[in-house]
């Protein structure tokens, strides 16, 4: 990594990642730019978190033992099908091979005809990915095409009481006190590898990687991922061994970024465009976010569509 310290930062190796201490916002987007430019072909995006993971492991996985994650699974494929008013037409489906032959649907659901909660237009595709964006336990993990977007996301805990939940700025002096170390937030840097494009707008596959963009898959009445620059990222292909360290996304980690966090809220300010409210567009805007809510629920298991009350 000779060019690290052309970029005039220190690096460390932490849990097998590389990770870039950044001290200024030029060398905040210079980093980035360093690792998209050595990285190998494909795209690159950011993950913004309050602590750095030994694994960058998607939400169903996490704790759960193997019984336990293949009983997720079955929930979360016939939830799926709850919401979308029905089964795959494919020729290839059934509810166990979903996951693998997701990306060659390209049925376009229309719930004016077979019922169902999520909005005409949606891609079926997209409807898993779409749920974990919302709260959802699911296959995927959340990533965002802005590094400001994801250094907010770093900048912020949230905090869930009695089915609500709000997104809790860090405080600098608080966690300094709490834990005798300086405080961080980490932006970690997730490459795709080539890319395919598949019958599925945003939707594309890499010989390890699964990537969807919500921006082009889902209709714009979906107002969070559109606000969040919102992406997702899975496993190409899903282990036999259904644990969370086979099917992280350990693989896709090319580098972290950790910045100091009193330097990351101090860069992002109090502006309007990185605040609560526009970053979680309340239900009153947000329409597909309102049809979620107002459907079935999910198993407890899975989670729940996240009833969020603001920021503080």
């Amino acid at each position: 990594m000779g060019n690290a310290t052309f970029l005039g930062v220190d690096t460390h190796s932490i849990h097998g990642f590389t990770v870039y201490d950044v001290k200024d916002p030029h060398s905040l987007t210079q980093v980035s730019g360093y690792l998209r430019y050595e990285s190998r072909p494909g795209r690159m995006f950011f993950r913004g978190q309050s602590k750095l993971y030994a694994h960058a492991t998607p939400s169903l996985f996490r704790g759960r033992s193997q019984k336990v994650i293949a009983k997720h699974t079955r929930l979360l494929n016939a939830y799926v099908e709850e919401l979308s008013g029905g089964n795959c037409s494919c020729p290839w489906y059934s509810g166990q091979n979903w996951y693998s032959k997701s990306h060659e649907c390209s049925e376009r659901l229309d719930v004016n005809d077979h019922g169902g909660s999520v909005a005409s237009g949606t891609y079926r595709a997209a409807v898993e990915p779409l749920l974990q964006h919302y709260g959802v336990a699911t296959r995927w993990i959340d990533a965002v095409d802005n590094i400001w977007v994801a250094l907010w996301f770093a900048c912020h805990e949230q905090v869930t009481k009695n089915g609500y939940a709000y997104h809790l700025k860090r405080s600098r002096e608080t966690e300094a006190a709490r834990t005798s170390h300086v405080p961080y937030a980490y932006v970690y840097m997730l490459e795709t590898g080539t890319l395919a494009s598949t019958n599925v707008p945003g939707y594309d596959i890499s010989e390890e990687t699964r990537l969807i963009d919500l921006r082009y898959c889902v209709p714009s009445i979906y107002l969070r991922p559109h606000a969040q620059h919102g992406v997702l990222l899975a496993r190409r292909r899903l282990s036999p061994r259904p644990d969370a360290i086979n099917n992280s996304l350990d693989h896709a980690v090319a580098g972290v970024i950790r910045v100091r966090l009193s330097n990351a809220l101090d860069w992002l300010g109090d502006g309007a465009l990185t605040n609560h409210f526009t970053l979680f567009p309340p239900a009153v805007h947000d329409v597909g976010y309102r049809r979620l809510m107002s459907g079935p629920s999910p198993d407890e298991g899975l989670g729940a569509i996240v009833i969020y009350q603001g920021g503080a």
